[in-house]
């Protein structure tokens, strides 16, 4: 047996399992910020980006995407809180439910919005308008006053009853024109009266809603809604996103990652971003953080079985036998 093929029968022998367990020893006790060089890995991203900004067909593909997501969804029978751990969603329902009040200048900057405003000012707009055209409703027409009528039953009062029916004719022509414009002045009081009251109602919304007092019954609201949402049928969800246009998401997302292609700094910031998440682990050991996540024994099996099989392919490759050949052939010569 020649030694190519002595060191091939051990490495599949299991010498091979050796090694993988010496390369993971090795990447557990290096720095965990020593995994990663932030400027090579940038630079593969950007390349990356670009590659998917160049696709001519990238739109179509989105859009095939966005449809087979849809028909997914659509068989789909299980709600979303089946579908959740227990513990994720009792984690989400404890922190929802503390009673923090909300920053007050946060949420101002949040709600004074256009959208907010017009909202404000149809629904004041519609309560007053409804409110005086209730008032209008109780006040009697002229025509209905118990004068007119009696004079209509009075016996022998011909000429007062057709000169009071002529009155009331009169009376009601007028009401009536005076009603029209009385409505038509309490709608442009309303809308005047609407806009100008929108940072006053706005700024009463926000104290009432960041009122230290309330926080307990925002708390139970904010739970009411993470519930709402969790507890809404698959079905809906759905229907949801069954009114998503898909030419319209694809066309946007396309634009977005030819623009974000297009930036001449993305690479620098990128590197950027890769820094500052390797300066927060320090000096630690990924052994470290894997430990402090519980995660060692997982991690290590999971990649010692990725790496014991891709390294095993290889070595059973005639390429790799040709490769170490040469290179005892080589050490020989030497």
């Amino acid at each position: 047996m020649t030694r190519p093929e002595v060191v091939l029968y051990r490495l599949r022998g299991g010498a091979l399992d050796a090694l993988v367990d010496l390369v993971l020893d090795d990447l557990l006790d290096r720095p965990a910020a020593e995994a990663l060089d932030p400027g090579r890995v940038a630079a593969s991203l950007r390349d990356a980006l670009r590659t998917v900004a160049e696709n001519p067909s990238l739109e179509q593909e989105i859009r095939e995407r966005l449809e087979s997501a849809r028909s997914r969804a659509r068989t789909v029978t299980t709600d979303l809180p089946r579908r959740l751990p227990p513990e994720l969603q009792d984690a989400a329902e404890e922190a929802l439910a503390w009673p923090f009040p909300t920053d007050r200048d946060l949420l101002l900057r949040m709600m004074d919005h256009a959208a907010m405003h017009s909202l404000i000012r149809d629904v004041l707009q519609d309560s007053l308008v409804r409110f005086a055209r209730k008032l209008r409703s109780l006040a009697p027409e002229p025509g209905r006053l118990p004068g007119f009528d009696a004079a209509r039953r009075a016996p022998g009062l011909g000429r007062l009853v057709a000169l009071g029916s002529g009155v009331a004719a009169v009376g009601s022509a007028m009401a009536g024109a005076l009603g029209s414009e009385l409505e038509h002045q309490v709608d442009q009081r309303a809308r005047e009266f609407a806009t100008s009251a929108i940072s006053v109602v706005l700024g009463q919304v926000v104290d009432t809603l960041t009122d230290p007092g309330r926080a307990d019954a925002m708390a139970a609201w904010r739970l009411h809604a993470l519930r709402a949402f969790l507890d809404t049928p698959s079905d809906t969800w759905t229907r949801t996103l069954d009114r998503v246009e898909p030419d319209r998401v694809a066309d946007l997302v396309a634009r977005t990652i030819r623009r974000l292609a297009a930036r001449p700094e993305l690479e620098s910031e990128l590197e950027g971003i890769l820094r500052k998440g390797l300066d927060l682990l320090g000096s630690t050991t990924l052994r470290q953080q894997l430990d402090a996540a519980g995660l060692t024994d997982e991690w290590r099996a999971r990649t010692r079985e990725v790496l014991a099989r891709t390294l095993g392919d290889l070595t059973a490759l005639p390429a790799f036998e040709r490769w170490l050949t040469n290179l005892l052939a080589d050490e020989a010569k030497s």
